[in-house]
């Protein structure tokens, strides 16, 4: 029951869909949401953390990914942090005051902040290095 969400063909049905793991989380500017994701195991499928990139959702994890944040909520948070010097600390507790404003389920997420800021730097290295490859904001994968 709830969001099932097919990774790897654009949203379309997949002939090997490969359950992921049940404990999935997006964190979102609209809060927090546990989703069911099934990604590409076909031939020749890309990895699994470049399924969700191509989605839109940033994964914590490279090797085995259950938490992903959207690149909207990360670009929410970059505003915020240029603007009004919000913390990381802050702003993850805002977002899950969106979700669960008693916070009668506790969410904790580690780092986030180094590896986005890894993904930023790399992205824009990439663009501003090869001026030739069109550069498509959540689609890093491309490049």
């Amino acid at each position: 029951m709830g969001l099932r969400v097919q990774l790897g063909h654009g949203g379309m049905k997949c002939r090997c869909p490969l359950p992921g793991p049940a404990d999935f989380v997006v964190f979102d500017a609209h809060g927090v949401h546990d989703v069911n994701v099934d990604y590409c195991d076909c031939v020749g499928a890309v990895a699994k953390r470049i399924q969700i990139m191509r989605v839109g959702w940033f994964p914590a994890s490279s090797d085995r990914p259950k938490t992903t944040f959207t690149f909207e909520m990360l670009d929410l948070f970059h505003k915020l942090t240029l603007q009004g010097k919000l913390t990381l600390y802050d702003f993850y507790n805002s977002i899950l005051h969106v979700t669960d404003n008693l916070q009668l389920e506790k969410v904790v997420v580690g780092a986030l902040s180094r590896s986005y800021w890894d993904f930023i730097d790399l992205s824009f290295s990439i663009v501003t290095q090869n001026s030739t490859i069109p550069f498509v904001y959540g689609d890093i994968s491309k490049a």
